[in-house]
């Protein structure tokens, strides 16, 4: 789950409603048009054929280089 407070992510919760956003503080620099929101969201890395790879999100090397995947708007 993706929380967007004031124009901006404030908290990224994984599916056991743990806090992850400090492993990905690249997500924060994104603005939203809508100052408040909660998203269902799934957190990706992709390889370069374009194949999310969970095994990639797995290491902590490549959480720079992952991608949110919106697809829910749940607020």
């Amino acid at each position: 789950m993706l929380i967007v407070e004031n124009f901006r992510i404030s908290k990224i919760l994984n599916r056991r409603g743990l806090d992850i956003t400090d492993k990905f503080p690249h997500f924060k620099k994104n603005k939203f048009i809508f100052e408040e929101a909660v998203f269902d969201c799934e957190i990706c890395v992709f390889d370069d054929l374009g194949k999310s790879r969970l095994d990639l999100i797995q290491t902590k090397e490549y959480w720079k280089d992952a991608k949110a995947i919106l697809f829910d708007v749940l607020y």
